[in-house]
């Protein structure tokens, strides 16, 4: 019931999403701010109204979730489209929507399609890693549930500074201010590097609390406490290979590099390791985890000297006649 429902919310937000990415381009991500803090608020509101049943209505269940998650997209995406009927920096064209044109879509497919087959495989590669550790007990799946919830949080912060890099280094590159774009790409992956830092050394200073506080076996609590110690490692891997791959050389169009990672990392390395050290040699539970999460560590030197070549210096833009 839930997705027969809140499959129609990906409609709606599909094209508000990218049209907060282009706002977001020309250096108004203030507006995806907004819009989306709306759309989650509605989507609080909704859901703590329809599930329970209050101000009245019937309380739905599951499918009041469904429900709510579906008008707080309608909210999202009306938004969207009345700010592009008025924007003028940045309008709604709906023939260059329909009739884009074979060098504008060889383009978008050129640099896209990298992207899209690495975020399928990242997606594909992390479901079966949930396969892999759903396997290894009730304690384990638990442990690595809370786990997941406390890195998706502080990782917030580390897809933010992506995102902004994306931005700041695309603009440069574009404007063909080669060498400015290379000494802020420095910047920052320093910056990257200190928030990973921060991100993951805050993970294990309050690893204690979670397990105090968390509803566990003794079994899991010592499942999670060492799940959360190396996750916060992870996350220091995560925040320069996130802030690189995803941010920095996606602004250049080197997005090839991000997916040839992925299959190398995790489908060479973490899935196949995983399936072997859990249901052929059935090792422990913490040896099964570190190996299916060390995906983020072992592509790190390769995105190192792959950032030193400097591929991802270069405009990949052009000037549109009307």
């Amino acid at each position: 019931p839930y997705l027969r429902i809140v499959g129609f919310s990906y409609i709606f937000n599909s094209i508000s999403s990218i049209y907060i990415g282009m706002q977001r381009s020309i250096e108004n991500p203030r507006f995806g701010m907004i819009v989306f803090a709306t759309s989650m608020l509605c989507n609080t509101i909704g859901n703590y109204v329809l599930i329970f049943g209050k101000l009245g209505l019937p309380a739905l269940g599951i499918t009041g979730a469904a429900v709510a998650t579906l008008l707080s997209r309608v909210v999202e995406f009306v938004i969207v489209v009345f700010y592009a009927f008025r924007c003028r920096t940045m309008p709604l064209m709906p023939h260059a929507i329909f009739h884009p044109g074979m060098d504008m879509l060889h383009r978008f497919l050129r640099y896209s399609a990298p992207v899209l087959i690495n975020e399928t495989l990242w997606g594909t590669g992390f479901s079966l890693i949930t396969v892999i550790m759903g396997h290894m007990g009730s304690d384990a799946v638990a442990a690595n549930s809370i786990t997941s919830i406390a890195k998706s949080l502080l990782s917030c912060l580390i897809r933010g500074v992506s995102g902004g890099a994306g931005v700041l280094i695309g603009n440069l590159l574009g404007a063909d201010e080669l060498e400015k774009a290379r000494e802020y790409g420095g910047r920052l992956t320093h910056l990257a590097i200190a928030i990973g830092v921060v991100t993951g050394g805050l993970l294990m200073l309050i690893s204690p609390a979670i397990v105090h506080f968390a509803p566990l076996t003794d079994t899991a609590a010592e499942y999670l406490q060492y799940m959360l110690l190396f996750c916060g490692l992870n996350l220091m891997a995560q925040s320069v290979n996130t802030t690189v791959l995803d941010g920095i050389f996606c602004a250049g169009g080197d997005a090839k590099f991000d997916m040839q990672g992925n299959i190398g990392a995790m489908w060479c390395f973490s899935v196949p390791l995983g399936f072997l050290a859990a249901f052929w040699l059935k090792l422990p539970v913490m040896v099964v985890y570190c190996i299916v999460n060390l995906d983020e560590i072992v592509k790190l030197p390769a995105v190192y000297l792959h950032y030193k070549k400097y591929v991802w210096v270069r405009n990949i833009t052009r000037d549109i006649e009307e």
